[in-house]
């Protein structure tokens, strides 16, 4: 298992999260009354055109049906390779996935803010498990208050991970999970 947990986002309510540290009825009412563009909120893209993070205030209405087509969108995201070079030896599937912050799945915008170069593992195994947590919750009619933040610890390529967390008025779901940008299956959240 490779995953790492830190200091609570919750308690400091750090980046400018939507909503902040608000109760229940606040995200409730905003869920109700407030469009998407003025609940995900997405970071500015780093010099180098890289995306960094993302904070946004996810409601049940967001949670898109099960089989619904996927915007695919043409996103030239930093660092993703061209299909030559993004085939596995074994032919099938892709060695690096065009990875959301927020996922797709829950609402998640196919805009170069929210997407990094993440290998296929990494965003089937260790992001996978905590957006499904998410999505059981959405399907349940709560909001999730979600926040993420994608490091690198050099000025070029692709993330060395991403650390997430999430909460409902049920409490949280994860808090300062990182998940590693890998080749190897993960278990997270």
């Amino acid at each position: 298992m490779i995953v790492s947990q830190s200091r609570s986002t919750f308690a400091t309510g750090p980046r400018g999260r939507p909503g902040g540290d608000t109760g229940s009825d606040d995200e409730e009412e905003r869920c109700d009354s407030e469009p998407k563009s003025s609940r995900f909120q997405y970071d500015e893209l780093d010099g180098e055109g890289r995306a960094q993070g993302a904070t946004a205030l996810i409601c049940p209405s967001d949670l898109k049906a099960p089989l619904t087509d996927r915007d695919t969108g043409a996103v030239n995201v930093y660092g993703f390779p061209d299909p030559a070079q993004n085939t596995p030896k074994s032919g099938k599937g892709n060695i690096f996935d065009r990875t959301h912050i927020v996922g797709d799945k829950v609402g998640g915008d196919w805009v170069n803010e929210n997407l990094f170069t993440g290998f296929s593992r990494m965003n089937k195994s260790g992001m996978r498990r905590c957006e499904i947590k998410m999505e059981r919750q959405l399907a349940a009619q709560n909001w999730v208050q979600y926040t993420a933040k994608v490091n690198y610890s050099h000025t070029e390529g692709i993330p060395d991970s991403i650390t997430m967390s999430a909460r409902t008025e049920n409490g949280v779901l994860f808090d300062n999970v990182t998940v590693k940008n890998i080749t190897e299956w993960q278990t997270t959240c």
